[in-house]
């Protein structure tokens, strides 16, 4: 198992980068991930383009996640983070982190769809969030 992080139209710092790695990939080791999995950081219009194509949806969103075989992609709006971050009074770089490990998790079957699922998915989401501040670069 693999995880890259590829920046397209964004600039982020490479130690954050750095960190955004390490702790994805200890998350898909902890679940037994068996995929490739590139995590795209990238601008609301290019994920709006793909969750137009690929949802059907005209409008951005902060992640995008798609199972293609043996290489998983897990798009995130920076942009998007950005906006929330500042509205929640929250870090951009956690923001980012919180919407990877979303991404991640839908690609290992967890899902929102209803209230039971919703749950389970939010516990194993925020047990995962704690790494971010448990990480000393």
């Amino acid at each position: 198992m693999k995880i890259r992080v590829i920046e397209v139209g964004q600039r982020l710092s490479p130690k954050f980068l750095r960190k955004f790695r390490v702790l994805l990939n200890q998350i898909a080791e902890s679940e037994n991930a068996d995929a490739e999995i590139d995590c795209i950081l990238t601008t609301d219009r290019y994920v709006q383009k793909l969750n137009r194509k690929y949802l059907g949806k005209d409008k951005p969103t902060d992640v995008l996640s798609f199972p293609l075989g043996d290489v998983w992609e897990i798009y995130i709006s920076v942009d998007t983070a950005r906006k929330k971050a500042f509205e929640y009074g929250f870090d951009t770089e956690y923001e980012i982190f919180r919407y990877g490990v979303h991404g991640l998790l839908h690609l290992l079957g967890y899902d929102h769809n209803d209230a039971h699922m919703a749950e389970e998915m939010d516990k194993v989401e925020e047990k995962y969030l704690t790494l971010w501040c448990q990480y000393r670069y």
